[in-house]
């Protein structure tokens, strides 16, 4: 059996949410100025084991606006694994950031400091030597 249906797709019309903007209201928004941020995602290596959070966030807030400054830790024990990452609101001064941080001390300890790199996907395997591993039988 077949069954004979056409959809129906009503005209546009005045007060629809399918509706185009008015005229003025397509004017309004090209003249709006573009905002658009990108942020910055900035490594810090080398870092003193005694350093802070605050005191990463106060050495990098002297080049502009930082959104989160966090140092990483190790997961068993909890102890700073001595490289954190700050992410800064605007590109342009996380990149001075960098260019006035990198080879700086902090604590005695000459940083490293550089944009960071997305973290790379790990493979599933359980660690051990798999089946091509090992010695072969003959």
């Amino acid at each position: 059996m077949r069954l004979n249906v056409s959809f129906f797709r009503p005209a546009l019309g005045i007060g629809d949410r399918n509706t185009l903007p008015h005229s003025s209201e397509k004017h309004r928004q090209l003249d709006s100025p573009i905002t658009e941020r990108t942020m910055k995602n900035i490594y810090v290596g080398n870092l003193d084991p005694r350093c802070t959070e605050a005191e990463l966030r106060t050495k990098f807030e002297a080049f502009g606006k930082v959104d989160k400054a966090e140092i990483m830790r190790d997961r068993d024990s909890g102890q700073p694994r001595g490289f954190a990452f700050v992410e800064m609101t605007v590109d342009a001064e996380g990149e001075k950031a960098i260019a006035g941080l990198n080879g700086s001390l902090m604590e005695g300890s000459p940083l490293k400091v550089n944009e960071a790199r997305p973290k790379a996907e790990r493979s599933p395997s359980g660690g051990g030597r798999g089946r091509s591993g090992g010695r072969g039988r003959y």
